[in-house]
């Protein structure tokens, strides 16, 4: 019993890794949610289109 709890543990922590590493990449796009286009402008950060 205790040896499926250590697993348990294990596989939450990958996955709230996982989550924690696609929001670091997702969420600087989440202010154009709805926009037809995104881009990157030349400082690096994320312009939102719209046409």
């Amino acid at each position: 019993m205790t040896a499926m709890r250590i697993v348990t543990a294990v596989l939450a922590v990958l996955v709230l890794l996982a989550g924690g590493a696609a929001l670091y990449r997702v969420g600087p796009m989440l202010h154009c949610w709805g926009s037809d286009r995104i881009a990157r402008g030349p400082e690096g950060a994320y312009v939102c289109y719209d046409f």
